[in-house]
């Protein structure tokens, strides 16, 4: 089973607990722009949202024993210490389920509780890490922060408030894939709509969370570093490249690569008057129902791709964009650079800020 796995680095660019409380009651946003904004909200109205809860103590004979707390979709395992995440998980849970579910196409519910640990340390985790991953403990364990997915359960712990809420949206996406699509979508899709997934606030009346796409300061504000320093990966690198790869090349390259991924899912889902979009729903429905892997066999657009590049461990997710998105590669790194330059044009902070587009207004 392919694994989801979130760095270092989406802790170190995410914002602290302080800073999450004074977002989370700040400014009103305003209206947003259509198709923006999940409809998850609406789930988690009854705040609530947990079926039962009963004690549970992780079997790793280190930290804190917790519960485990039932929802309709969710088996949540935690140790949480924290009164106000240990309270607000489940119902968040549920809503960001919902956003993976119609935020781009409309898919199905799993079919089973799905498996989730938050635990409340870090010395917890790293124990239930080598228990649950004997023989490939140690990459997950030289994680500054971070968490990973595996074979359909989501395996995180406290990292602060905003940084745990933005890892369990992230390794949510994969952990929803894994439980629910019958193939796996290139590395460049899945990481680029788990960041899509990230970005939320919580509305003051309810204090509940509602996911808004474009809300992601932590990426806009990298992809803007990025693009200012002339630090941007070309698009062939980021289809074909894994995060492991960029995580090689430093911490400052694999921030950029997730700044530039969720750029790019951003890009299919609106950029050039929403040409790509279809392509975008078309992908994940033929993932999800195990179509993917024939239509590449079966496309002529495959002939546009060289023998090197086939060769290379990244060609599928070159493939799915050239036979779904665009053949022509030139004119796909042209379109997203005027995209990008939009993105971070003057003034787009406070679009951001709303959850809105920064993208001007169709004539």
């Amino acid at each position: 089973m392919t694994r989801g796995l979130l760095l270092l680095p989406l802790a170190l660019a995410c914002c602290s607990g302080d800073e999450f409380v004074k977002r989370s009651s700040g400014v009103d946003d305003g209206p947003t722009t259509p198709g923006t904004v999940s409809s998850a909200g609406a789930v988690s109205g009854n705040p609530l949202f947990v079926l039962s809860s009963e004690p549970w103590t992780p079997s790793v004979g280190s930290g804190p024993s917790g519960a485990l707390v039932s929802t309709p979709h969710y088996a949540l395992y935690t140790t949480l210490e924290d009164g106000w995440l240990a309270e607000k998980i489940p119902a968040y849970l549920e809503s960001a389920l919902e956003h993976y579910r119609t935020a781009i196409i409309e898919l199905p519910l799993p079919e089973e509780p799905m498996e989730t640990y938050i635990l409340g340390e870090r010395a917890q985790w790293q124990a239930f890490t080598r228990m649950l991953l004997p023989g490939e403990a140690g990459l997950y364990l030289s994680l500054g922060k971070g968490g990973f997915t595996t074979r359909g359960r989501a395996v995180l712990y406290d990292i602060g408030r905003w940084d745990t809420l933005c890892i369990t949206a992230h390794e949510g996406w994969h952990q929803f894939c894994q439980n629910t699509f019958k193939e796996t979508l290139p590395a460049w899709m899945d990481e680029g709509i788990a960041t899509y997934m990230e970005g939320c606030r919580f509305e003051r009346s309810y204090d509940i969370p509602r996911f808004m796409p474009w809300r992601n300061f932590e990426r806009f504000n990298e992809l803007r570093r990025t693009v200012r320093r002339g630090g941007l990966i070309p698009v062939v690198e980021l289809l074909t490249r894994s995060p492991e790869f960029f995580l090689q090349q430093g911490r400052e390259r694999l921030l950029a690569y997730y700044a530039q991924v969720w750029a790019l899912t951003h890009f299919f889902m609106e950029g050039e008057g929403g040409r790509y979009r279809p392509a975008m729903e078309a992908v994940l429905r033929d993932a999800h129902e195990g179509r993917l892997g024939q239509t590449l066999i079966e496309s002529e657009e495959l002939g546009a791709i060289d023998d090197r590049r086939r060769a290379s461990k990244g060609a599928r997710g070159l493939a799915v964009t050239v036979v779904y998105f665009n053949s022509d590669l030139d004119e796909l790194q042209s379109q997203f650079d005027a995209f990008l330059r939009q993105v971070v044009s003057r003034g787009s902070g406070s679009d951001i800020a709303r959850g809105r587009s920064p993208l001007p207004e169709p004539e």
